[in-house]
């Protein structure tokens, strides 16, 4: 912890905020800027709009557990990130920024709608949107990487 300095925690903050500037930005031209769905590429690739009240992949939980939850696996991700990842490495706070970008804009759709504004549809995937992306992009780039990217003590 002592290498990481305010350099850090500012581009930590600036990319978690550009990301999650940019979800919200394209949640609120779904919901409001045109009427889908959009056919980008028919039978593979589209813009709609869908709420999912559930956690990943739809898995339906109470929405209170949902609304405990999510900060709390946010304040325990962060600890265990700090503890066990070189923070002082751009592409480690990169990462870490798109997961943080990401969980905090879908949590406040659950604040704002009580379920998560997905939007993008590629073939018979489920629907996702930005966050979704960061957070899962995010998530495997740690476990790929971690060989590389966990502190040495």
């Amino acid at each position: 912890m002592k290498n990481i300095t305010w350099r850090h925690i500012g581009l930590f903050v600036l990319i978690a905020v550009i990301f999650f500037v940019a979800d919200r930005a394209a949640k609120e031209y779904v919901l409001r800027a045109f009427d889908p769905p959009f056919i980008i590429i028919p039978g593979f690739f589209s813009l709609v709009s869908q709420e999912n009240p559930g956690i990943a992949f739809g898995i339906r939980l109470p929405f209170f557990v949902q609304l405990i939850l999510t900060p709390v696996l946010l304040v325990v991700g962060m600890k265990l990130l700090i503890d066990h990842f070189q923070m002082d490495r751009w592409y480690v706070l990169f990462v870490v920024g798109i997961i943080t970008g990401g969980a905090l804009s879908n949590f406040v759709d659950r604040l704002m709608y009580g379920a998560v504004i997905d939007y993008i549809s590629v073939w018979r995937y489920p629907v996702f949107n930005i966050a979704d992306m960061g957070i899962v992009v995010g998530i495997f780039i740690l476990f790929l990487f971690y060989g590389k990217i966990k502190r040495v003590n």
